[in-house]
């Protein structure tokens, strides 16, 4: 995977990771420097989110602290802030716009093939997204809500999730939601563990996928000053 450490940004992006495992070692093996904290502590007021640019949401970290508590981290974004979100089992009811999730889907088709995310810094086609742990989709959303932009469809249902889907319509993978002055990236697929679980290591698609999810984030960090000065009078 090509690296995005090198990269040249206005202002060097302050990553908070929420969670670790495989997301941790991707960041690792990416050469990003990033903090760790987690959404109970969140919830707890015992983090200042100003104090960071881009916060990862680890994969199969529980989101649901957030419900109820999510007026700072919206504030966050909105102020310019960026939230990558990886694969989250529980729904994110707290959302603007709610969109809902399902259950597991295959990979569809990539819906914005110009899309940063798809050639930013590695080129990814749909056969390279079919080989991210077989293209599994898990609890793949829908009904978006205003704003939210699709950027991968699912395809058929797969046959090992017994769960009845909750809507016929249709389904997607990886959305965007451009919020104020920043933005939120959600992605029901796994690069991280397809990457690390699966062996494909740091060449396969994994590890581009996750690469360019991240050079994305980190390209449209702000540019903010460190310390109390980045926070807002009504944060």
């Amino acid at each position: 995977v090509i690296l995005v450490a090198g990269a040249a940004f206005a202002a060097e992006p302050r990553v908070l990771l929420m969670g670790g495992g495989h997301t941790a070692s991707a960041l690792e093996a990416l050469g990003v420097p990033f903090e760790q904290s987690s959404w109970p502590e969140y919830k707890a007021g015992r983090v200042n989110l100003f104090d960071y640019t881009v916060i990862i949401s680890a994969m199969d970290v529980d989101r649901a602290p957030i419900a109820g508590s999510e007026e700072k981290l919206l504030r966050f974004v909105e102020s310019g802030g960026v939230l990558l979100g990886m694969r989250n089992r529980g729904g994110d009811p707290w959302l603007p716009g709610a969109p809902k999730t399902d259950r597991s889907y295959a990979f569809g088709e990539i819906l914005a093939p110009d899309h940063p995310i798809f050639r930013e810094p590695n080129a990814l086609t749909r056969e390279t997204m079919l080989e991210v742990h077989g293209g599994s989709i898990y609890d793949a959303w829908y009904d978006l809500g205003e704003g939210w932009v699709p950027l991968i469809s699912t395809g058929r249902q797969q046959n090992w999730d017994q769960e009845p889907a909750a809507d016929p319509g249709e389904h997607y993978g990886l959305i965007e939601l451009e919020h104020g002055a920043g933005r939120i990236v959600l992605t029901q697929m796994i690069p991280e563990y397809h990457w690390f679980n699966d062996g494909a290591g740091p060449e396969g698609a994994g590890a581009q996928m996750f690469g360019n999810l991240l050079a994305y984030a980190l390209a449209h960090s702000p540019d903010w000053p460190e310390g109390a000065s980045a926070v807002p009078d009504s944060y």
